[in-house]
């Protein structure tokens, strides 16, 4: 029998494990469907494909948030990546766009109803720990499938097709089943019972009830407008810009993972509490990055760019997620993360828009402009969010890390 010592360690690392495992198939298959769609030539595809990914978490956070915060996690995530599994399989025989785009539809739904269940967990299963500490080790995870995943998506396209990457991306969902159903615990965490109670638009509220959380989320929304563009101008950048392979464009992204592994790294070590008054630091170095990475054609410098923005830009997030998780509370956290996800991914969709229109013609210039505008809302965020503050719960915060700051 395992002692509750052990099994105490062993359901984060479960959870850790599963998530890793799943992530890197999600690299696989995306930089592989990049490639795909990069091939016909149409940016607005490109652009497409990465709104279908996007398009759930926005619609069907308030849904995903009240599943979040009132069913058990390990049923929601086994039932999640079951139907992923559906999907990707079918996403392998598909022979068009279309339908590819269908099935990313269907994946990518799944997603949004499962990160918010993993990132409400984080508290029950790292308690004891720091919100930043914590968000960094599932970082960890996340970058260190970014690291190895594209490079073979790349890999896969080049020496057989999309399919198989595809097919990759079922069985890593099918492996983190497997972790899921076996080891994480069987009942929910305990929420408060009065905030489970509160509709499917609770989330929102309490970003705007805190003042602190709501200028921060502004912030970085803001500045994903124009660092989204990233996502559907790195690989014509690297293709026309540098002249490079589908290998180097997986090399480049590769390298994006290495930043946000580094990131995982020091948010890890580094004492950053409270969490909020760390963010324009992340923005500044990443904004920094995308306008020197648009001012340069050498490959080995895109590289190290791409690397320093990964840092920036995964250190952002982490403190964005901590910052939730110390001002929210418990019984709120799944809706809350969900509520985040619906502004920052909107803000991604307007970014995705905008450069499928001139991401084919204009790459250099989109990642100047990216660079100099999140340089600048940084700046600002410097004299906005970085001093002192009330402390969570005086203005509408709280949550499961309060008792740290």
């Amino acid at each position: 029998m395992i002692s509750s010592g052990r099994r105490a360690r062993v359901r984060p690392a479960a959870l850790w494990v599963a998530f890793l495992v799943a992530a890197a198939g999600d690299e696989v298959a995306s930089v592989a469907l990049l490639l795909e769609f990069a091939g016909t030539g149409r940016g607005s595809l490109v652009a497409s494909m990465l709104l279908a990914q996007l398009l759930p978490f926005i619609f069907l956070a308030p849904l995903a948030g009240i599943i979040a915060d009132r069913f058990a996690p390990p049923r929601t995530l086994s039932t999640a990546l079951s139907l992923q599994v559906v999907a990707l399989l079918a996403m392998a025989f598909a022979s068009h766009e279309i339908l590819l785009l269908v099935g990313l539809l269907v994946v990518a739904s799944c997603q949004a109803v499962s990160i918010p269940v993993v990132y409400a967990l984080l508290p029950d299963l790292a308690s004891g720990v720091g919100a930043s500490r914590a968000n960094a080790a599932l970082e960890l995870a996340r970058s260190s499938a970014t690291l190895g995943g594209p490079p073979l998506g790349g890999l896969l396209v080049s020496v057989s097709s999309t399919a198989h990457a595809l097919a990759f991306y079922a069985g890593a969902c099918t492996l983190s089943l497997v972790l899921v159903a076996a080891l994480l615990p069987r009942q929910s965490p305990t929420r408060a019972s009065q905030s489970a109670r509160e509709g499917a638009l609770a989330g929102f509220r309490h970003l705007y009830a805190d003042r602190t959380l709501l200028a921060v989320v502004a912030l970085v929304a803001a500045s994903v407008v124009v660092t989204s563009m990233v996502n559907v101008v790195l690989v014509f950048f690297v293709l026309d810009v540098l002249r490079g392979s589908p290998a180097e464009v997986g090399f480049v992204v590769s390298s994006w993972g290495l930043g946000a592994l580094l990131a995982g790294v020091v948010a890890s070590k580094v004492d950053m509490d409270p969490p909020h008054r760390f963010v324009p630091a992340g923005m500044l170095l990443l904004g920094a990055s995308l306008g020197l990475w648009g001012s340069t054609s050498s490959l080995p410098l895109v590289v190290v760019l791409a690397a320093l923005a990964g840092v920036g830009s995964v250190l952002t997030s982490i403190l964005l997620r901590a910052t939730v998780q110390t001002r929210v509370p418990d019984g709120a956290l799944g809706r809350a993360h969900a509520a985040v996800g619906a502004v920052v991914n909107s803000c991604f969709v307007v970014g995705y828009g905008a450069a499928g229109l001139i991401a084919v013609d204009h790459p250099a210039a989109l990642l100047l402009v990216a660079g100099v505008v999140t340089v600048a809302l940084a700046t600002a965020g410097i004299a906005l969010i970085s001093r002192p503050g009330p402390p969570a719960g005086a203005d509408g915060g709280g949550g499961e890390f309060a008792a740290e700051r």
